[in-house]
């Protein structure tokens, strides 16, 4: 079936239907990356969900890497059917800090927000199931600009500090334990505080990010007594965990797209600066300085020490 817009799909599917189609309780709404590489507005093709109030705001948002046909022909034996099975497997994932959760209305402010550049959760059809894989970062217009793996997905959100119900990492440390390569610890993280200081230097905005987490140790893959060093294993940890951070800003102020939102701590700090640039904020934040300081304590090392 082919449609203009979103009204006329609503109407087609009428015509074949003996049911009355209730857009009132959309479930999920799936982009294929294609849609989204378009250079298209992508708020014009949401248009209908704003303006109508019978649209359901909390629709979720998904971006399909493949074929879309390949996911509405899904039909598993031993899942819910389709729409039910993609929100819960959206909704699990962001619970779990895998990806970010974006509905209708998120994707509105993220789009209106000057200051943020939009990000949405992306699925894969393999050969036997649907899976996560991690979040698709957008343009201001909307448009595809690269995907997130689930690892740097948890980073993203806790650089925006929305990182929840204790996720899991696996954070590689080198010159530490008794062995010399492949030395790995696994946290749980508890609680992220984030402090924010906003600056100019020579022309350009400065980010001072200073994130405190409290993490409890799940696993470890070498021989290291921890009652006794716990400051040099945390200091270690939150050095790998800085370096990492790091590297997903400078990945993005490649792309010239903020989906951390540091613009609107440039907007809040920095007025006269901001409004200069809020045009072009994402050229302003490739030019930026960001510095993240990281601290990590260890509240607990797991029942077997």
């Amino acid at each position: 079936m082919k449609a203009v817009n979103i009204k006329e799909s609503h109407n087609a599917l009428d015509t074949m239907l003996t049911g009355f189609t209730n857009s009132g309780k959309n479930q999920t709404i799936l982009l294929g990356r294609r849609l989204l590489q378009q250079k298209n507005d992508l708020m014009k093709l949401f248009d209908l969900y704003y303006r109508d109030p019978k649209q359901n705001a909390t629709t979720r948002l998904v971006e399909i890497d493949g074929p879309v046909a390949e996911v509405f022909r899904y039909n598993p034996t031993d899942k819910p059917r389709l729409p039910i099975y993609i929100k819960q497997l959206i909704d699990t994932a962001a619970r779990r800090s895998l990806t970010v959760l974006t509905n209708i209305q998120v994707l509105r402010r993220q789009m209106t927000e000057q200051g943020m550049t939009p990000s949405i959760a992306e699925i894969r059809k393999d050969k036997t199931q649907l899976k996560i894989t991690g979040t698709a970062l957008l343009t201001e217009r909307g448009e595809y600009v690269m995907t997130l793996p689930v690892r740097e997905s948890l980073l993203l959100l806790i650089l925006q500090n929305h990182v929840s119900n204790e996720p899991s990492i696996s954070i590689p440390l080198s010159g530490i334990g008794d062995a010399k390569d492949h030395n790995e610890v696994t946290i749980n993280i508890k609680s992220v505080k984030r402090k924010m200081k906003t600056s100019r230097n020579s022309g350009t905005f400065q980010f001072d990010m200073n994130l405190r987490l409290i993490v409890d140790i799940t696993s470890m893959n070498f021989y290291y007594d921890i009652q006794k060093h716990d400051a040099k294993l945390g200091d270690q940890i939150a050095k790998e965990l800085q370096t990492q951070l790091m590297s997903l800003v400078q990945k993005c102020q490649s792309q010239k797209i903020d989906p951390f939102g540091f613009g609107i701590y440039a907007r809040t700090y920095q007025y006269p600066a901001w409004k200069k640039v809020e045009d072009q904020w994402g050229a302003a934040f490739a030019d930026a300085k960001v510095q993240i300081s990281t601290h990590v304590k260890i509240n607990a090392y797991g029942v077997t020490q």
